[in-house]
């Protein structure tokens, strides 16, 4: 039935139906569209250790977000790295910089859905 449905999955089918047995239901086309809406997870000037990171989100995406880093203290030299890639439950980061890792102070975003 047409309509806005809110869940995790959906699976659909078409049922064909007749009352009047001489008459034979027939389909010719059948669209749906699924829209998603974003989802945008936000920390503010979060402490970075030296060793790095972790960061769990609070609920879980769906699919592995677009993470994004703004270092805020910045020194020339200073490189972002995710010892391991995000993954829908969080991700790990650390600065280096010549290499060594080194303590500062991030915003991060993650979007996804």
């Amino acid at each position: 039935m047409p309509g806005q449905y809110i869940a995790r999955r959906f699976r659909f089918r078409v049922k064909l139906i007749s009352a009047d047995p001489t008459v034979s239901t027939i389909l010719t086309g059948m669209t749906f569209s699924v829209d998603m809406p974003d989802r945008v997870d936000t920390g503010t000037a979060l402490a970075v250790p030296a060793a790095g990171k972790a960061v769990v989100f609070a609920t879980p995406f769906q699919i592995v977000p677009n993470v994004q880093i703004t270092i805020l203290n910045p020194v020339a030299g200073d490189v972002i790295a995710f010892p391991a890639q995000p993954t829908t439950t969080g991700f790990t980061v650390q600065i280096t910089n010549a290499g060594v890792g080194v303590a500062r102070n991030i915003n991060w975003l993650a979007k996804g859905y």
